[in-house]
């Protein structure tokens, strides 16, 4: 009985329980009951999930955007003729998925077609079979859709293309397919390579090429441009629904780059420079020709060249990459005899019908020699110093750098640019290395062009003082830059960065050197063996200097034995100069042949003397300038700040060695015109700037800037002479004397 009541009592437990659970199941069902249909009433309400919109993203499951290309910019030569234009490129693939089929019919690559397609890819492509075979195997085993085949697979010109449909259709092979591209074409092959540059296909973005150097990389953000995007609804099948595409954003095209080059000056130098090359097989070659009068470079290439179009050329002893004018320090030899003779001419100590003791010298512990000392019939011996220079005597230039005295030809030589960045806006180039003042013998040496380090723009910005009647300019490769979008143009107006000599001077140095060919008995320029002026220029007079350079080892610590760096720079017509060429040829295999580099001058100048240089040709729809908005540069580093000045048609002057800049002279975000002179200054120390064809409301910003005291006598408008000298140094506070006046 007693356990019949506990098993009774036990089950009402169970029926309290189940009532339990049966009441909370209930109500937890009620609840969640309510909570949906107020869930369920919100979002009908609201149309929301929480902060998503239900509407909105409907709406995006039907809407397609697609990116609109902004066309990049073109490069021309300065009368619109192209030297870059754009095209379509395209890139191969294999389809290897089975479902790639139309009815009955495949059109997936088949394993036992692989061969055959690898042999197409091969002849049109240069893809080794091999490994074209590899890869589409590989991919099949894998289960992969589709196959590329690496760089050599893309970059195929739409000739090249049409050519392997041909022949996939002549052999009846399917499963290969093509991908449109935009790409770069370069019409004239080598021409000018380094400097232009070239493109390249973005990897992970293969809508999109790049700039890898030379004006396409230095410009990529002006050429690129910034593309737009449209939308527009598409149906459940992802089709666009047509008349529903919306352009959100408009590409905003790149800007088209006009280079100063003439490209009929251009295509001959090119031409001019291969023949030689691939008869001297030198080491390399450089030649440069600007207009003497606005300093804009007209032709300018170097050997080992590439064709940017076919990538040939690129692997040449490593000069994929260099682009030598610019990036190249080197001892000039002789050349740099123009200038110091410039220097001695100035400060009233070269006389020509003065005479010295030519052959040999001491200087301490060096001995000088001249390259004709050995020559028994020679020796030492008596000369003018216009016989000096025609025969580019090494012992004349140290008696002239004596007379002017190693603290001032130093500060000549900076005064001359040496030593300093040409900041051409291409964001890359050295700037060379001059002798200590303190080391005499280092300073004698550099007079005739050893232990000194420069680039060949900076001889080109150097010699244009001696052809510009004492104006130095600075060399300039792009002589406008036009907006598509809005038909306004920033033109780059010639620089004059210095007045180092009077024109006095100029005018008589360019005189001394028609010696160098008119002397038949010393003039270097004169060949004995064959009778002949070696640069002359049938109808002109023309001032020349040659030069023959040791070449430093690679280690900087002497010079390689019996090689040499030749080179001759050219100023013509010797009156009223209008060309300055200067040519290098390193290390070239027949060292003897005194007509090599005649053989690229003489030609050049005569077509460039008598066509003369075209004027750029005016574009009727270009109607307005486009100012420019000043940039903040202080914290930046002088050199980036000077390039990107440069690069935005800027004129910058930087005062201050320091490493950062901490005051300019224009506010940021002001818009100015192009060409307007920026104050850079740097941290350190000051140096006085050469301010001689400067207007007053400039010099008047200098004084602000670097905190001097300016006193003004004469009238004009320009400053003609300064009481503190340029590179000689300032302290804040100072007071400075300018004369005004007019320039001749």
């Amino acid at each position: 009985m007693k356990l019949f009541n506990k098993i009774n009592k036990s089950n009402l437990h169970l029926a309290d329980n189940r009532k339990r659970v049966g009441k909370i199941l209930f109500y937890t069902t009620l609840v969640f009951f309510v909570i949906s249909a107020y869930r369920i009433t919100k979002i009908t309400l609201t149309g929301k999930i929480g902060n998503v919109s239900l509407k909105k993203q409907t709406q995006e499951l039907y809407k397609g955007r697609r990116v609109i290309k902004a066309r990049r910019g073109l490069i021309y030569d300065r009368n619109k003729n192209p030297i870059v234009e754009n095209v379509n490129s395209y890139s191969i693939k294999a389809i290897l998925s089975k479902s790639f089929v139309k009815g009955n019919q495949k059109l997936y690559a088949q394993e036992k077609d692989f061969y055959k397609l690898a042999s197409v890819l091969n002849k049109y492509c240069g893809i080794k079979k091999e490994d074209a075979i590899k890869s589409m195997e590989k991919g099949a085993k894998k289960g992969l859709y589709q196959v590329e085949f690496g760089a050599k697979g893309k970059g195929i010109t739409l000739n090249d293309r049409q050519k392997i449909q041909k022949e996939l259709k002549k052999q009846k092979l399917v499963g290969v397919l093509f991908d449109e591209h935009a790409n770069r074409q370069y019409p004239n092959g080598e021409f000018a390579s380094h400097l232009i540059g070239y493109t390249k296909l973005d990897e992970k973005n293969e809508n999109r090429i790049f700039g890898v150097f030379g004006l396409e990389k230095a410009y990529e953000s002006m050429l690129a441009g910034k593309d737009g995007e449209a939308v527009y609804e598409k149906n459940l099948h992802g089709d666009i629904i047509p008349g529903t595409e919306v352009i959100k954003n408009k590409p905003t095209n790149g800007q088209n780059l006009y280079t100063t080059l003439d490209i009929r000056l251009q295509n001959r130098l090119e031409t001019l420079m291969e023949k030689v090359a691939s008869e001297q097989k030198p080491e390399n070659m450089t030649a440069i020709l600007m207009s003497a009068k606005t300093g804009e470079i007209l032709a300018i290439s170097q050997r080992p060249s590439f064709n940017p179009d076919t990538k040939q050329g690129l692997a040449n002893k490593g000069m994929d990459w260099k682009n030598i004018p610019f990036q190249d320090n080197y001892e000039p030899g002789s050349t740099m005899k123009i200038i110091t003779t410039a220097i001695a001419q100035n400060e009233g100590k070269f006389h020509p019908q003065e005479t010295f003791l030519a052959g040999i010298r001491k200087i301490y512990d060096t001995q000088i020699g001249d390259w004709d000392y050995n020559d028994q019939r020679i020796g030492v011996h008596q000369k003018t110093y216009l016989q000096g220079l025609a025969a580019s005597s090494n012992v004349a230039m140290t008696y002239l750098e004596d007379s002017v005295g190693d603290e001032l030809f130093h500060l000549y030589q900076e005064r001359f640019g040496f030593g300093q960045f040409l900041n051409s806006g291409l964001g890359y180039e050295s700037y060379g290395n001059l002798p200590k003042a303190e080391n005499p013998v280092d300073m004698s040496m550099s007079s005739f062009g050893q232990s000194i380090n420069v680039t060949g723009m900076q001889m080109m910005r150097a010699m244009s003082a001696i052809g510009n009647n004492g104006a130095m300019l600075e060399p300039h490769v792009i002589s406008k830059i036009v907006n598509p979008n809005t038909k306004a143009k920033k033109k780059i107006e010639k620089e004059i960065v210095g007045y180092p000599i009077t024109k006095e001077t100029a005018q008589k140095t360019c005189e001394y050197l028609t010696q160098v060919v008119k002397d038949h008995e010393w003039g270097v320029g004169y060949s004995h063996s064959l009778q002949k002026e070696l640069y002359a220029v049938p109808g002109y007079d023309i001032s020349p200097k040659t030069g023959t350079a040791q070449v430093a080892l690679s280690n900087g610590k002497g010079y390689i034995n019996g090689k040499y760096l030749h080179s001759v720079a050219i100023i013509a017509p010797s009156k009223d100069p209008q060309f300055i060429l200067y040519v290098t040829i390193k290390l070239p295999g027949s060292p003897d042949d005194v007509e090599m580099l005649s053989k690229i001058t003489n030609p050049l100048l005569k077509q460039a003397l008598d066509v003369g240089i075209k004027k750029s040709r005016k574009d009727k729809k270009i109607t307005a300038t486009e100012k420019i908005r000043v940039p903040d540069y202080k914290g930046k580093s002088p050199r980036d700040a000077e390039n990107e000045a440069r690069y935005n048609i800027l004129q910058p002057v930087l005062i201050g060695d320091g490493v950062k800049i901490i005051n300019q002279s224009i506010a940021v975000k002001t818009k100015i015109w192009p060409n307007t002179k920026i104050i850079l200054r740097a941290s350190g120390k000051m140096q006085m700037p050469d301010i001689i064809g400067w207007r007053k409301k400039d010099i008047n910003t200098l004084a602000h800037v670097i905190k001097i005291n300016i006193k003004y006598s004469g009238k004009g408008n320009l400053a003609t002479a300064q009481s503190v000298g340029s590179y000689l140094d300032i302290q804040e506070g100072d007071k400075v004397e300018v004369r005004l006046g007019k320039l001749e």
